[in-house]
């Protein structure tokens, strides 16, 4: 069976149209049917991501990620992508300007130079 994160894998970055925001966005979408509004792209510091993420979801507390959960991490300025278990592996479906739409492993996201910020559940 094929996950769906397979249909989304290999998507460029492209400026002002594909990047980590509308990756979520969309995913969101059409993947779990909700509409989230676009946070604001300007931000650098990791309290002004946190805000705009938070206007959008609820941290995870006590709750186990489930697919669909969204990924904040500093890669080094905030990036977002969207939690997901292919396989049962725990890994983040991003945007990154290099790369283009992958699937990272959560263990990996060291390796690739990003640091986990937190994991939000849609509200």
């Amino acid at each position: 069976m094929v996950h769906w994160t397979e249909k989304y894998i290999g998507r460029p970055w492209v400026d002002g149209i594909h990047d980590c925001v509308d990756l979520v966005l969309q995913v969101q979408r059409l993947e779990f049917g909700r509409a989230l509004q676009e946070p604001p792209r300007a931000r650098e510091t990791l309290a002004e991501s946190l805000a705009a993420v938070r206007s959008m979801t609820r941290p995870l507390v006590d709750a186990p990620p489930v697919d669909g959960d969204v990924v904040l991490m500093r890669a080094p300025k905030w990036h977002l992508g969207v939690w997901c278990a292919p396989g049962g592996r725990p890994s983040v479906l991003h945007c990154a300007r290099v790369t283009g739409t992958v699937l990272t492993p959560m263990d990996g996201l060291a390796t690739a130079g990003m640091r986990l910020e937190g994991i939000y559940r849609c509200a």
